[in-house]
This record gives structure tokens, sequence and C-alpha cells, in this order.
């Protein structure tokens, strides 16, 4: 999923540093020197000052894998997974020498490319960061086809945002209770319409996209109240059902 500086409000570029802001005047400097697309900059910079964004905001720029509450209608937990087009690019950048020895900063490049925490919502295209990333570099480097086949990131985020790729997170399907048969009526969302479900999920990229908690608490409780009242429209439903089911549903935060 690709974020440009239009799907996001607020002047991003104000959370830069100074150090970021030199680093993006060599970015143009090589994009146009070699013809690139001047608008990979613009969303190169954009990734950056979301990062950035969320290290001050002490918002978690770690991987999100069994805290983020969300799942499936089948009752499958949220997992972070590259399309096979990502999953060889992002591959070939991590297992390039030069991922370690780029200007860039590694705990950033760690957090675009793991798909468990920011890697399936970015505005740069890998292929684009494939090429700024070697350009980017101040020490003298060799990334030749037999060095990139032996060469693993010693940096820690590199190296788990490498093996997330092939390893996706697997957690534990969603059920009722300890043990508890998985039981449709107690996931109210699954009474929304396959439109509505889409439209929740979207909601639930963003959120993650900034990795709030509240905002994900928020579209969790209103998802659940959305589906209660669809129950509501339910004559095979009985209202007992529907009053334990509100029991368990907290109000929803309008601060969060």
């Amino acid at each position: 999923m690709a974020f440009t500086t239009n799907n996001l409000s607020g002047n991003s570029a104000s959370f830069l540093t100074q150090a970021d802001r030199k680093l993006m005047e060599r970015a143009y400097e090589y994009s146009q020197s070699s013809g690139m697309d001047l608008e990979q900059v613009d969303h190169f910079a954009f990734d950056l000052a979301n990062y950035r964004f969320l290290q001050a905001t002490g918002n978690n720029t770690g991987e999100i894998a069994g805290s983020s509450g969300i799942y499936d209608a089948e009752g499958n937990p949220w997992v972070g997974k590259y399309n096979s087009q990502d999953a060889e690019q992002v591959k070939r950048i991590l297992t390039d020498p030069s991922v370690e020895s780029t200007d860039i900063d590694k705990g950033f490049l760690a957090y675009l490319l793991n798909p468990q925490i920011s890697g399936l919502t970015h505005a740069v295209s890998f292929g684009a960061l494939e090429k700024f990333i070697p350009a980017l570099t101040s020490q003298n480097s060799q990334s030749t086809d037999k060095a990139r086949q032996s060469f693993t990131p010693s940096d820690p985020g590199l190296a788990q945002a490498l093996y997330r790729v092939d390893h996706p997170y697997q957690g534990a399907k969603w059920d009722a209770g300890t043990n508890a048969p998985k039981n449709a009526t107690d996931q109210p969302w699954q009474h929304l319409s396959k439109t509505e479900r889409k439209q929740i999920m979207a909601a639930y990229q963003l959120a993650l996209l900034h990795s709030s908690d509240g905002n994900l608490n928020l579209i969790d409780q209103m998802s659940r109240l959305s589906g209660l009242a669809k129950m509501q429209q339910n004559p095979n439903i009985e209202p007992t059902e529907l009053l334990q089911l509100l029991a368990k549903t907290t109000t929803i935060d309008t601060q969060a």
C-alpha cells in the first residue's frame, strides 16, 4: 500500500533534522543527475519525516506483531506480508552490503523495510530506495553479486527486517474465550457487509501507519458497535445475546 504526501495532512517535513535535510539535498542531486523522477525524493523525505514524527511523539516504531489486536472475519491475526515483487526487491536491498555503509539512518531503513512495521505503507518505491541507498553512501563499499550472496546485515533491525520477509508473524486465532470454539455471534463485525469490512481494514491500515494504540482501539470499538447494530436487525439473534455482547463492549472514547 503506497502513501503519498496527499494522504495525510500537516507539514511532515518539519520533523526532519538538519542532517536529514542535507541528505535530501544529496538525494535531489542524485535524482537530477541520474534522471530519476524527482517525486521519489519527495516520497523518500515524507517517509523519513513520518519516522521522525513517530520518534518525537514517542509512538512505536517497532514490530506490531501480536499487539495490534486486529483480526479478519475468520479470526486470523493481521499479518504484514509482502507480495512476491516487493519481497524480491526488499531482499535484494537487505543483502547488499551498501545497506550498512549508507548514510541513511539504519533505524529508518529497518522501520521502512520490515513488513511487520511500516513496509506495507511506504511512499517511496522500493525500486527508488534501492538506488538511493548506495548513492547516498560516503564510505567505499563493493556490492558484487558474490558479496550479495554471502552478505547478511549485522544491524539487528535490518537483520530482523530480512527475516520477516520470509517469516511473517503467525499469531493465534481469535477465540471467544480460553479454549473456546470460534463463535461467529461473538464477533459482531462478521455481520458487516464486505464493503464495510474493507472500509474498516483501510482505517486500521492508516492507524497502523502511525502505530497509534488509541486509534486502533477506537476503530475496534466502532467496528464492534457497527456489527452489533446489524445484529439487532437479525430476528434470529436473541436479545439476551446482544445484551451480553454489549456488556463486553466498552464505551467509545471520543478523545482517543
